[in-house]
């Protein structure tokens, strides 16, 4: 997980270290430095994320690896429904906010 981005039970959120926490590696040694710039571009990301959600719900192979990883091999069609389903919510929920981001700048 990307410094900054903390999982919070189904949600991935931001946190002020992704803004202001970098770590750089140089000859074999990392640094870790907190308050300083972060290389994170939060709109980007955001921008990347919405559209991987959109082509794991356009390619049937994707979609399949990835509800493999959710639920396991023995998930029932009730469950691999809902989880297609919920995934298509949580896309249009990005997509548009996404629009409207865009939109507005």
């Amino acid at each position: 997980m990307l410094i900054g981005i903390t999982r919070n039970g189904d949600y991935m959120d931001p946190t002020c270290a992704a803004c202001h926490t970098q770590q750089v590696t140089y000859q074999g040694e990392t640094i870790h430095i907190d308050g300083g710039q972060g290389f994170l571009h939060l709109n980007q990301f955001l921008s990347d994320l919405t559209a991987v959600m959109k082509a794991t719900l356009d390619n049937t192979d994707k979609f399949d690896r990835f509800q493999t990883s959710v639920l396991g091999k023995d998930a029932t069609a009730v469950e691999k429904a809902q989880l297609k389903q919920g995934l298509q919510k949580i896309y249009e929920k990005r997509h548009a906010a996404q629009s409207f981001r865009c939109a507005s700048w």
